[in-house]
């Protein structure tokens, strides 16, 4: 026989179940600037931004929202003069604490299989492979 408080209890289990996916944690904005080597000037350039939630295309330099995942973001930018990557390795995501109070088990694999529980750095600078050409008119 189930007591009356425990069916009010389970009802509330797929709300809690992931704290940092319920928190909204599913993405993150990452700032994302390129310089040629051994300069500090800004450089336009094309990236693509990847995950294994996809990829994305930017213009830098920029403010992105990247989705959030359990593997690295791998980041490839380039012009017609330069190229540059980087790869930004996910950490754990202290939002996915609250499943230890609240989710449980069960909220810590919600969390791990949507990417909330993990994070990038807030900014990354790729220091781009310049021509000496352009490296010396910076």
């Amino acid at each position: 026989m189930m007591r009356l408080w425990s069916a009010p209890a389970i009802c509330l289990i797929p709300f809690i179940a992931g704290c940092a996916t319920f928190m909204g944690d599913t993405g993150q904005p990452i700032e994302l600037i390129t310089t040629c080597q051994g300069s500090t000037a800004v450089l336009s350039s094309q990236c693509s931004l990847s995950n294994r939630h996809g990829t994305q295309t930017v213009m830098t330099p920029t403010m992105i929202e990247v989705p959030r995942a359990a593997g690295d973001l791998t980041i490839h930018c380039a012009t017609p003069e330069a190229q540059g990557s980087a790869t930004l390795n996910a950490t754990g995501n202290w939002n996915t604490a609250g499943n230890i109070l609240l989710g449980g088990a069960v909220g810590i694999v919600v969390d791990l299989a949507s990417g909330a529980g993990f994070k990038y750095p807030k900014s990354i600078t790729i220091s781009m492979q310049c021509d000496a050409q352009r490296h010396s008119a910076e």
